[in-house]
Parts: C-alpha cells; structure tokens; sequence
C-alpha cells in the first residue's frame, strides 16, 4: 500500500507544479545533493527526451481527474481488499477510465 500512496503523491506533484512541465529541462535545471545524479545528467536528460511521448497521457489523465481511478486499476491484481473494494464501488469511474484510455491518441515522433 506504501507503493501504492507513492505513485500517486508523485503523478499527483508533478502536474500539480507546472502545467507546462517539461521533464527534460526540469532535470537540467536541477540540483541533486547527490554527485552522481548531477554527473549522470546528460544520460538521464536523454533518457527521459525517449519517454517524453507518456507526459501527454499522464497530463490529460491528471486533467481528466482520471489519476484516483489509474492508480487503484494498476493494482487490481495485488490482492489488496481495499484496491479490489474501491474498483467495485466505482465501477462508473473504472468505464469512463477504461473508455478514455482506449481511444487515447498517442503522439509519436
């Protein structure tokens, strides 16, 4: 459940601090107390550039209010009551969820 709260707080921070965040450039401006982050920047920089095309999903679904519903539909295979609880009573959130994830249009380079 501890994994379960630290995906969420996180999604949640990230498109709560800037509405145009751009994960690259947010990395490269910066400063990590540890040295090897800050020597390793470049790479890690690059890396995030190759997974710059989930930022719009993760945007529109925060937009949406669809984060809750991802969270506990991730989950659903845990054997978590409260996961498995929570899915039954908002079956409703789970459709729309479901139906927007479908027919969202990925943009690829």
């Amino acid at each position: 459940m501890k994994q379960f709260i630290l995906i969420l707080l996180t999604i949640t921070s990230i498109f709560n601090c800037s509405p145009k965040l751009h994960l690259p450039e947010a990395v490269k401006t910066a400063k990590s107390p540890d040295p090897a982050v800050n020597a390793n920047k470049s790479k890690i920089v690059l890396r995030l550039q190759e997974l710059d095309y989930l930022l719009p999903y993760f945007a529109e679904m925060h937009k949406l209010e669809h984060t809750e519903t991802f969270i506990y539909y991730i989950h659903q295979h845990t054997g978590w009551n409260e996961v498995n609880r929570w899915l039954e009573i908002n079956q409703s959130k789970v459709n729309l969820f479901r139906d927007w994830t479908s027919s969202f249009k990925w943009k690829f380079r």
